[in-house]
């Protein structure tokens, strides 16, 4: 069967994932949800969101220290921090399976692709969800957020996000001088 896949390079998928939990933090509590269960699991996993972003500060990079391997690697465990590198959905044992893999630093052009690969006429494409226009001149595959990062963050998402620096062809950098 035909698989599609979007993903994003990976610093910025942290620093972006960083502030989407800010937003989640306001916003979901007042989702009203039909199950009673649905609305308790989602205050619980919001409320360990919150306190993680309340302890650091609000900082992005001892936020990031903080986030212990298991978060990233335990997929489900708190959906509101989804924060699975790429290569989870893409295949298995470091492969690519899937049919086509479309970026988000390439969004538009790798639309009109899916679109022209599966027989369908493509929309015009309206971007509804930038967070923060600083760095968006950032060169196609290169990261508009690394700078706000430190060498240990760095150093972090490059071991956790190993894999989709492989597959994806994402620059890595360096953690150190």
């Amino acid at each position: 069967a035909a698989s599609d896949v979007y993903k994003r390079q990976p610093y910025d998928r942290v620093y972006s994932g960083f502030l989407q939990v800010q937003r989640d933090v306001v916003a979901q509590p007042k989702i009203e949800t039909e199950d009673p269960w649905v609305k308790r699991l989602m205050l619980a996993q919001i409320a360990e969101v919150a306190d993680l972003l309340i302890t650091s500060d609000f900082d992005f990079n001892t936020w990031f220290d903080r986030l212990e391997d298991h978060v990233f690697f335990n997929v489900g465990r708190n959906t509101n921090l989804p924060l699975y590198p790429a290569s989870y959905w893409t295949g298995l044992r470091g492969r690519i399976d899937v049919d086509f893999v479309g970026k988000v630093e390439t969004f538009e052009e790798d639309y009109k692709r899916l679109c022209a690969q599966v027989g369908i006429v493509h929309g015009s494409l309206e971007n509804l969800n930038v967070s923060d226009a600083s760095g968006a001149d950032a060169p196609v595959g290169q990261s508009k957020y690394a700078g706000r990062m430190s060498r240990a963050t760095l150093s972090k998402i490059n071991r956790i996000f190993e894999t989709d620096f492989e597959l994806f062809n994402y620059q890595v950098l360096g953690a150190a001088p």
